[in-house]
This record gives C-alpha cells, sequence and structure tokens, in this order.
C-alpha cells in the first residue's frame, strides 16, 4: 500500500477506509493485492478469505485524519455490491 501511496484512514469494523493520491495508484494497488491473494493460493480454496475492494474518485472531507462525505459514503456502497475476491 504504501509503495502506491496509500494510507489507512479508518478501520471501521471489518473494513479498512485507505486513501490514494490518486485513482491509478488506487487501481494498482487493488490488482496487485488481487494478484498476490490468487498467487498464494494456487488451487481455489473455498474456505480462504477474499477480499472486496470498492475504489470511488470523489472529494472527501479530512477531519484531523478522519475522512467525511459522500465520496466516503459511496465507497462504502461500492465495497459491499463487490463480489468476494473482486473489485468494483
Amino acid at each position: 500500500m504504501e509503495r502506491h501511496g496509500g494510507r489507512v484512514t479508518q478501520t471501521p469494523g471489518d473494513a479498512v477506509l485507505v486513501e490514494f493520491p490518486s485513482v491509478v495508484n488506487a487501481v494498482r494497488w487493488a490488482a496487485d493485492v488481487q494478484r498476490a491473494q490468487q498467487s498464494a493460493l494456487g488451487e481455489p480454496d473455498p474456505l480462504a478469505l477474499q477480499l472486496r475492494i470498492g475504489i470511488n474518485v470523489e472529494d472527501v472531507i479530512d477531519d484531523d485524519g478522519i475522512l467525511q462525505g459522500n465520496g466516503v459514503n459511496i465507497a462504502a456502497r461500492i465495497h459491499q455490491a463487490a463480489d468476494p475476491g473482486r473489485s468494483s
């Protein structure tokens, strides 16, 4: 994540909210995570942890390190709509 300039801003429940300086960095990070997870698994394992990654490009409000606003809300909805093991 750091290689792509990302920073963890919040960890609500079992989710992680990460901010990137650009959408290109976010998409590259998501692709790297998925490739690493697939290569580590080898054969598909129905019991393996599968991540859902939602990416949204929108302005957010940074309130002392806590991101807020429609951009955060929409990213959360996109994340919930993603199939496990996929990015949306």
